[in-house]
C-alpha cells in the first residue's frame, strides 16, 4: 500500500522505525551519510535538535532498503535521500514534514486502521525507545539521539507485557527474610523460635521496624504498628506469614 501512496513512504517508515530518528532528521538524510559497506548512518548536527553529529551502526533491514531505494532512482541527481518533487520552488531541498505527514495520514485512512494520538511520525520514535526498554539507556539514548537519559525515559510508555511481568515478579533466590532474623538474634543475645519470621516483641528494631506481634505457643499473628511505614523487609515478613510454611 505503501508504495502505491507516493514512493518514498515506504523506506520513511522503515528508517523512522529502525532508527528511532525525528522525522526532520530523516528527510534531511543524505546519501554520503550512508556507509553501506561499513554499515553506519551519520546524523548531521544541522538536522538534529540538539545540534549534535551522531555515527550510529545502523540496522540491516534499513541499508538494505535504502540500496534498493538508490538503485530504483538512479536516474534523480541529487545528494539527498528523499529530495522534493517540485525541486525548483523548493530549491533542491528535502521533502518537507508537512507532505511526509499527508502520505501517513492517507495510509492510515486507506489501511482503516486508526490513527493514534498525537504526532504522527512522532509515534514511531516513541514506539522505537519502548521496545528497547530492557536494554542499557546509555546505548538507547546515543543510538537514537536523545542527550540523557531523563529526556529518554518520557518517551519510554508502559505496555501490556512489561506492566504484567512487574505484577508477576517474584523475587528469585534464598528467603530474605532469614537474614534480618538472624541479625536479631545475634544482637538481642537470646534465641527466637525458629518457625517465626519476625520479631514476636513488643517493640522496634533496626531492621525490623514495622512488626508488632504476640507469640502464643508456635502460632504467631503480626500486627503493624500504628503509624510505622510498611518497608520492604517488614512487607515481605507479613507476606511470608500469610503464605504460611
Amino acid at each position: 500500500m505503501a508504495p502505491d501512496i507516493h514512493p518514498y513512504l515506504r523506506p520513511l517508515i522503515l528508517l523512522a522505525w529502525r532508527t528511532g530518528r525525528r522525522l526532520s532528521a530523516i528527510l534531511a538524510l543524505r546519501w554520503d551519510d550512508v556507509e553501506f559497506e561499513k554499515g553506519t548512518i551519520r546524523w548531521r548536527a544541522e538536522h538534529d535538535k540538539i545540534r549534535q553529529t551522531w555515527l550510529v551502526p545502523a540496522h540491516g533491514e534499513v541499508l538494505y532498503e535504502l540500496l534498493r531505494f538508490r538503485n530504483e532512482r538512479r536516474t534523480v541527481r541529487s545528494p539527498l535521500v528523499f529530495p522534493h518533487s517540485q525541486r525548483r520552488r523548493h530549491r533542491g531541498g528535502p521533502t518537507t514534514r508537512h507532505l511526509a505527514a499527508y502520505w501517513l495520514k492517507e495510509a492510515f485512512l486507506r489501511g482503516k486502521i486508526t490513527k493514534p494520538a498525537g504526532s504522527a511520525w512522532h509515534m514511531f520514535r516513541r514506539l522505537w525507545a519502548t521496545e528497547r526498554k530492557d536494554l542499557p539507556l546509555k546505548d538507547v539514548a546515543a543510538a537514537g539521539g536523545w542527550r540523557d537519559t531523563s529526556t529518554l525515559l518520557r518517551y519510554q510508555q508502559p505496555d501490556e507485557e512489561t506492566l504484567r511481568a512487574v505484577v508477576e515478579y517474584e523475587r528469585p533466590g534464598k528467603d530474605v527474610t532469614v537474614e534480618p532474623v538472624r541479625k536479631v538474634r545475634e544482637r538481642r543475645g537470646r534465641p527466637i523460635a525458629p518457625e517465626l519470621r519476625v520479631c514476636p516483641r513488643w517493640g522496634r528494631t533496626r531492621s525490623l521496624v514495622i512488626v508488632r506481634g504476640c507469640h502464643t505457643g508456635s502460632e504467631f499473628r503480626p500486627r503493624l504498628h500504628r503509624g510505622a511505614r510498611l518497608t520492604s523487609v517488614g512487607a515481605r515478613m507479613l507476606l511470608n506469614h500469610m503464605k504460611g510454611p
